[in-house]
């Protein structure tokens, strides 16, 4: 790993979709790309796999991740990826954010989905950087929003103002 790059993709994907697009963004951004992974990773496949993430985010509980090879205090932006679960950031992203967020210099947010949920997800994830629970002013410039919703096999990209979402500056 090229530890001179100021550019960081992490991302959780239990369908490939979020994969794919994470991927294309590193390409794209010239960036690194990480990939959260969890310690039993046969714990989302399938239906009862589905069903048991459902049940993860609606009860807040962490995800159980293997430890990453980049260390994303390193890194002047972090571009974080997430499904959006029954409204919610998945929950390995939200688990790897609640431990790395107060470390990241700028952030910004990226998520896919089926047909909405992505300003409450971009909203948890924004708090979740920020060090929910915390007064002190954030140190981020701000975040770009994208959120993809797979139509057909392709998927489609949109950004997405943050409007109706805390100003990432703190003000």
């Amino acid at each position: 790993m090229d530890t001179s790059r100021r550019l960081l993709v992490v991302f959780y994907s239990r369908s490939e979709t979020t994969a794919a697009i994470a991927r294309r963004l590193a390409t794209e951004l010239d960036a690194d790309c990480e990939r959260l992974q969890e310690a039993d990773d046969r714990r989302r496949t399938g239906a009862v796999g589905f069903l048991r993430s459902l049940a993860d985010v609606i009860r807040d509980r962490a995800a159980d991740l293997r430890p990453t090879a980049c260390s994303p205090s390193a890194y002047d932006v972090v571009v974080i990826g997430t499904p959006v679960w029954a409204g919610r950031a998945s929950t390995p992203v939200s688990t790897w954010l609640a431990r790395h967020g107060s470390k990241l210099r700028a952030t910004a947010f990226f998520c896919t989905m089926g047909l909405r949920g992505d300003l409450t997800a971009f909203g948890q994830l924004q708090a979740l950087a920020r060090g929910k629970g915390r007064s002190r002013r954030a140190r981020f410039p701000g975040a770009i929003l994208v959120a993809a919703w797979p139509l057909g096999s392709s998927p489609v990209l949109r950004v997405r103002s943050p409007a109706g979402l805390p100003p990432a500056n703190g003000t």
